[in-house]
């Protein structure tokens, strides 16, 4: 019976790997293949994250074969042979004085006693097959290093995010990358648009303040955007324009009563006063400051949140104990106000955090790819310019955090191409741009000042019907639909 066993190990733990190579395995080896094929190359992360865990996998996976055919070999030799194998002579002293369990356990001294043991320990093959299965089966181990990258904030780049929807959705997940030429094609567009017609993006454009004091800038900055978030929801047709908004906001702000101080805010607060009415009367224009009470209730609310949270400072949002800024701080406490809370400002707050590093609010904080607002018209326009790629046969991507992720990586690979192009520029128009727009020389544009308008550029040529300063190529097959981005067939 013990014989038995023991050969039942030997062919479970032969046929049950090769079967996994053969399936499994061997099916996520093609999707990678396939995609890489189509998109190319997913990147460094995606190797580490999914490449490398399968190659571990089939090495295992192989070694355990291998040495499943060596015990099988020497369990049907051991079976058939009419004399039985004499143990060394070592062996024969071991056996002699020990159990036949200890026997067993016992490790080989010589290469010729690795059959045998082996085959005598067939069931541990079986189990340790049976542990790689499981590991391999549901991932384990891609699924620990993904976190393992999440956790430091590894969860932009296409490596990334096309891992994850790997284990997410095994062999039907959908491969996006980001195409480089594309990219460069795209950023030079963008430059020579905004270049060659300046004031034509400058309508919703928030230009940083003056000279202010850096806590009235902040301040500026926070209440703007509340006033901001809360004409988007309420859906008011606001005429002026924002960039209206935050130059009036500043204006006031520089009064000689420095309205956005903490002091008086916070005063505002203790003796119960309306901010807002206050602000609609130092206002410049009348049209400015909306008369809408649940604006004015907002504004109030964002203010009062300020002054007891964060004593009226809103500089202190992104401040790590005095000792530096962080752009995830910054974004976890925006949520503690109501007007920014939920997943519906998810894109309001990414934009508090592009304008608080275009006004260089917190100087050198380095926020990253996730501070660019998600809006649907750019993911269009970025896969109708082929600057986010997918496999021909592909008809439908599903919206999804991950692909907004991707948009937002996309989106500063655009930048860095138009980075490269500016510094490198000897044409006459884009020098004349940057010294007369931004106060410059091209070789010297600090990478807000492209983030800004960049980004600003996308967003409004992806509103244009006609494909803006793209024609033709940005009216492509794919459009927004439902839940998902669906390509036109044709």
């Amino acid at each position: 019976m013990e014989l038995i066993w023991k050969f039942v190990g030997c062919i479970g733990s032969l046929v049950g790997p090769a079967l996994q190579l053969w399936r499994s395995i061997r099916a996520r080896v093609a999707w990678t293949r396939r995609a890489e094929e189509s998109v190319g190359g997913l990147g460094a992360w995606y190797a580490l994250i999914m490449k490398v865990p399968l190659a571990l996998a089939r090495f295992l996976l192989a070694v355990i074969i291998l040495a499943s055919l060596i015990a099988l070999f020497a369990g049907v030799r051991s079976a058939t042979s009419s004399t039985p194998r004499i143990a060394p002579a070592d062996s024969q002293a071991t056996q002699t004085s020990s159990s036949p369990s200890a026997t067993t356990r016992t490790a080989p001294t010589s290469l010729q006693d690795w059959p045998p043991f082996l085959f005598r320990n067939s069931l541990w093959l079986l189990f340790g097959y049976f542990v790689v299965a499981v590991a391999v089966h549901f991932n384990a181990l891609p699924w620990l290093l993904l976190w393992c990258m999440r956790a430091v904030g590894m969860r932009h780049g296409p490596g990334f995010i096309n891992a994850h929807w790997h284990l997410r959705n095994r062999d039907s997940a959908i491969p996006l990358n980001t195409a480089l030429p594309a990219v460069s094609r795209c950023a030079n567009t963008v430059l020579r648009a905004f270049v060659d017609d300046p004031v034509r993006y400058r309508a919703d454009m928030a230009m940083p303040p003056g000279e202010l004091e850096a806590e009235d800038k902040a301040n500026v900055w926070l209440i703007g955007h509340a006033i901001e978030s809360q004409i988007h929801d309420l859906r008011l047709v606001y005429e002026p324009g924002f960039r209206a908004l935050y130059g009036a906001l500043a204006t006031m702000a520089a009064h000689e009563d420095r309205p956005f101080s903490p002091a008086r805010l916070s005063a505002a607060v203790n003796e119960e006063r309306s901010v807002y009415s206050a602000f609609v009367q130092l206002a410049p224009a009348p049209d400015i400051l909306p008369n809408e009470p649940k604006l004015e209730a907002a504004v109030g609310n964002t203010v009062e949140e300020l002054v007891n949270g964060y004593a009226g400072q809103a500089r202190s949002l992104a401040d790590v104990f005095g000792i530096s800024y962080s752009p995830r701080l910054l974004l976890r406490r925006l949520k503690s106000f109501e007007v920014f809370a939920g997943s519906e400002h998810e894109s309001m707050r990414a934009q508090a955090l592009k304008i608080a590093y275009c006004w260089q609010l917190w100087p050198g904080m380095e926020p990253g790819p996730f501070m660019y607002p998600f809006s649907r018209n750019v993911a269009c326009l970025l896969l109708n310019l082929e600057c986010m790629l997918t496999r021909p046969d592909v008809k439908a991507i599903p919206h999804t955090t991950d692909l907004e992720r991707l948009t937002a990586w996309t989106i500063d690979q655009v930048i860095d191409a138009a980075e490269e192009i500016v510094r490198n520029s000897h044409d006459t128009g884009v020098r004349r741009f940057f010294r007369e727009e931004l106060g410059c020389e091209p070789d010297q544009v600090p990478r807000w000042q492209l983030c800004r308008h960049v980004d600003y550029c996308l967003w409004h040529e992806s509103r244009e019907s006609d494909g803006g300063c793209f024609g033709e190529a940005a009216t492509g097959p794919w459009q927004f639909r439902g839940r998902s981005f669906v390509k036109a067939d044709g």
